[in-house]
């Protein structure tokens, strides 16, 4: 019987040895019964002499979820197994086709769901929606996502892998699944879309961010897209969002004029409403995907510093994480957004890609003038006194680059018709 072993890897992870004197078995005897168990046992065969884990069943589907990636022509590779333990917590069993990255900072150990998991929760504005229409359809989900537990937040990302950032796929689903085109949708319908969700319908995956946003695949382009809405009107706040887009898109053309990768974007109007719609840099074509984390959840799993994107990545540096080049990325990105007045320069704002050793900073995404942004309902007066430029400590190459941003960034917004009188007068008054 093996009930003994069973009882005693229930409450924490064992050596042979320490079986041995908890139980009285011989050491051969230790060995029989852990082979009989089989999958119920994990071997930590890194760990010297090597421990025994007891896993126990997750999400519905078992003790052995498959975790597999999604490549750039939309192909499955499985690259491991996510193994509950007992009593809590979760090992990653990896193959030879895993990134170490996804193993987290304990080699594949994870005192709950592995941080590139937690990542997937729904967030922002849709998941808002999103965790409201999972509670109705059971009681079992709470409706706030930030409320969700392990089991809860893993049963959504396998019933919904398709719709979630990034490439990770968990489950066995997505592997059997055979490909389907998407629904294209062409940017006439957008201000349609727009609408039904205003009014709490959902359209797209569970992209972060809170302002109103939807993702589509886009007839014209195809390619698939996040489109972000301004309010419909001509009020007050309305035009004020209206500026922050326009702002988004402005820093994004900004950006990549000095070679640093922010996302392509087209704004235009429709239906009374200013959209500013992105091309996805975590889909390729029509099937492909591409790895994406943020920046938050590296730092939860292997910094925890919480504080900024700089500070951040010269830790995964030195952890040999990130290669050092990045952080004059990182650096010349923070400096222009505190040079326009981007007051949301969150972990959550920044995201990685990553090869198997490594991560590597993806375009940018969400930099814009949120200090503009209206607050709690209200419209503030425009005001914005930048930092001096050599008080940001950049190299001289770095601050050439910004100074020439800068004034690309401001140049395109003050000649932008779509801008508000208001925000043209204080740019102009504020050369």
């Amino acid at each position: 019987m093996t009930e003994k072993i069973i009882n005693l890897l229930k409450s924490n992870a064992a050596t042979s040895k320490q079986l041995q004197l908890a139980t009285g078995y011989s050491q051969a005897v230790v060995s029989r019964k852990l082979r009989k168990l089989g999958d119920k046992v994990i071997t930590l065969d890194q760990q010297r002499p090597p421990q025994y884990l007891l896993s126990g069943d997750a999400f519905g589907v078992g003790n052995k979820v498959p975790i597999s990636l999604t490549n750039h022509d939309g192909e499955l590779c499985l690259v491991g197994f996510l193994r509950p333990i007992k009593p809590k917590g979760f090992y990653y069993e990896s193959n030879d086709k895993t990134s170490k990255v996804l193993l987290g900072g304990n080699k594949g150990l994870f005192t709950d769901l592995p941080y590139y998991l937690d990542d997937l929760r729904p967030q922002g504005f849709l998941g808002r929606q999103i965790a409201k229409k999972m509670s109705r359809i059971s009681e079992e989900f709470p409706t706030k996502s930030s409320y969700w537990n392990s089991n809860q937040i893993g049963r959504f990302i396998i019933a919904n892998n398709d719709d979630l950032t990034g490439n990770i796929a968990l489950g066995e689903q997505p592997l059997l699944r055979l490909k389907k085109k998407p629904k294209t949708t062409k940017r006439s319908e957008y201000a349609t879309i727009a609408n039904e969700i205003m009014q709490g319908e959902i359209f797209g995956s569970s992209a972060g961010g809170e302002q109103p946003k939807f993702t589509a695949f886009n007839h014209e382009l195809q390619s698939h897209v996040i489109v972000k809405f301004s309010p419909k009107g001509e009020s007050e706040i309305a035009h004020r969002w209206r500026d922050v887009l326009l702002s988004e898109h402005h820093a994004n053309q900004a950006l990549n004029s000095i070679s640093v990768e922010a996302a392509q974007t087209h704004v235009f109007e429709q239906g009374g409403r200013l959209f500013l719609e992105s091309i996805r840099f975590d889909r390729k074509s029509m099937f492909g995907k591409c790895p994406m984390i943020s920046l938050q959840a590296i730092d939860s799993e292997f910094v925890g510093s919480g504080e900024n994107w700089l500070k951040t990545g010269q830790k995964l540096v030195q952890l040999k994480l990130m290669q050092v080049q990045y952080l004059s990325t990182i650096k010349l990105l923070s400096a222009f957004g505190s040079l326009i007045n981007n007051t949301d320069m969150h972990l959550g704002n920044l995201s990685l890609t990553f090869n198997n050793k490594e991560f590597k900073p993806l375009p940018i995404y969400d930099m814009c003038s949120m200090g503009f942004a209206p607050k709690a309902s209200e419209v503030h007066a425009f005001s914005f006194t930048p930092s001096p430029i050599k008080s940001l400590e950049l190299e001289d190459n770095e601050e050439v680059k910004i100074k020439r941003a800068i004034g690309c960034f401001w140049k395109g917004l003050a000649n932008d018709k779509r801008l508000s009188k208001e925000f043209r007068k204080f740019i102009k008054a504020h050369p």
